[in-house]
C-alpha cells in the first residue's frame, strides 16, 4: 500500500535512527566515573580520589577488601519525587513490595537506579601484578588481598548518589571504613580498631571536585527519557500502522491513498458492497475524522480499564464522599 512508502515509513527510519544515537549516548556515559585508589607501601596507606591524595597512616597488612551491602531501594529521590533519602520518611518496606512491579522496572531503567552508585572495574595489584579484578562487583561481595610489600586497590564508582563504603580489613582486626557521600559532599574515613570502637575519624576530604561523573549522570538522565519517548512514538506509529492495515481491510477498498492530507478518499466503500460495509465504513472514518485512530483506540481501552477499576476495585461503591 501507498502509505509504506509515504512520509510515516520515513519517520519511522528516522526514530529508528534516533534511538541508536541515544543508546550510543548511554553507553559513552558509562565511561564517566568516579576512580578511587588505596595504596599501601612500608606499612602506610594513602588514599587518592576526585584529584586529592590523603593519607591514611599506619597500617598492619590488610586482608580482605569489603564492598559494603546497602539497600538497593534507597535512592536519593523516589519515584514520587519526594526526597525521601533526606528527609528520613523512606519506607524501603513498601518499595521492596513495588521493586518488581512493570511501573517501578520501567521507572528504573529510565532513570538507570541499578547504575547509579555502582561499583565497578575493581583491581588489585600486589608487588606490581594484577592479582584479581572484578568488573561489577557485587552488593556485598568481598575480594581477598594477598601479603604483599606493595598493594595497590583501584576501583570505580559509577554516577555517585546516595552514600558508598568501602572496608578495608587488617590482619590483626582493624577495619578502615572508606565512605564516599555526594550528599554531604565529603568522602570520610574511620576506623575500627578491636577494644578502642567504631568510627574513630582518620581523615576527611571535599567531595565532588571532578563534575564529569555527574555530568554524565544527568545527560544519561535525559537520553533515556528521550529514548522512552521515542519508544512510546514507534509503538504508537506501529499502532497506527495496523489500524490503516485492519481498516483497509475490513471497510474500504483499495482505492488511491492522497500523501498530502494522509488519508484516503471521504467516501469508503466496503470491499463487499454491502450496505452494512458502507454505513461502518462511513462511521469508522466519521471518528478518525475527529480522533487519531489510535488516539481512539487507547480511549476505549482506558474506558474499559476505568470500568475495571470500578467493578473490581472498588466494587461498584462510590469511593469519597463526594461521589456518595
Amino acid at each position: 500500500m501507498k502509505w509504506l512508502h509515504s512520509g510515516l515509513l520515513r519517520r519511522f527510519i528516522i526514530l529508528v535512527a534516533l534511538a541508536g544515537i541515544l543508546l550510543a549516548v548511554d553507553a559513552l556515559c558509562y565511561q564517566a566515573a568516579f576512580p578511587l585508589d588505596v595504596d599501601v607501601r612500608n606499612g602506610t596507606a594513602t588514599l587518592s580520589a576526585d584529584g586529592t591524595t590523603t593519607s591514611l597512616g599506619a597500617t598492619t597488612a590488610l586482608t580482605t577488601l569489603q564492598f559494603v551491602w546497602y539497600d538497593p531501594t534507597i535512592h536519593e529521590y523516589q519515584l514520587d519525587g519526594s526526597d525521601s533519602t533526606n528527609n528520613y520518611s523512606l519506607d524501603t518496606g513498601y518499595l521492596s513490595q513495588e521493586a518488581t512491579s512493570p511501573y517501578y522496572l520501567f521507572q528504573s531503567w529510565m532513570r538507570d537506579l541499578d547504575g547509579t552508585s555502582r561499583w565497578r572495574a575493581a583491581q588489585i595489584w600486589a608487588d606490581g601484578r594484577l592479582r584479581a579484578q572484578s568488573d561489577w562487583p557485587a552488593n556485598g561481595a568481598s575480594i581477598s588481598l594477598p601479603p604483599a610489600s606493595t598493594l595497590h586497590i583501584s576501583v570505580l564508582l559509577q554516577r555517585p548518589e546516595t552514600p558508598r563504603t568501602l572496608n578495608l580489613v587488617a590482619a590483626n582486626g582493624s577495619i578502615l571504613h572508606i565512605t564516599i557521600d555526594r550528599n554531604d559532599r565529603h568522602i570520610a574515613v574511620t576506623r575500627f580498631e578491636p577494644g578502642a570502637g567504631d568510627n574513630l575519624p582518620v581523615a576527611s576530604t571535599f567531595f565532588p571536585v571532578d563534575a564529569a561523573p555527574f555530568t554524565a549522570e544527568v545527560i544519561d538522565t535525559v537520553a533515556r527519557t528521550l529514548l522512552a519517548a521515542v519508544l512510546v512514538l514507534l509503538v504508537v506509529m506501529m499502532g497506527e500502522a495496523l489500524v490503516a492495515v485492519v481498516s483497509k481491510r475490513f471497510w474500504i477498498d483499495d482505492v488511491e491513498y492522497d500523501e498530502s492530507t494522509g488519508r484516503g478518499p471521504a467516501t469508503p466503500v466496503h470491499e463487499n458492497g454491502q450496505a452494512g460495509g458502507r454505513l461502518w465504513g462511513r462511521g469508522w472514518h466519521v471518528l478518525t475524522g475527529a480522533l487519531h485512530p489510535v488516539a481512539l483506540v487507547m480511549l476505549g481501552l482506558s474506558l474499559l480499564y476505568v470500568i475495571w477499576i470500578a467493578v473490581v476495585q472498588y466494587n461498584g461503591e462510590p469511593h469519597i464522599f463526594d461521589a456518595s
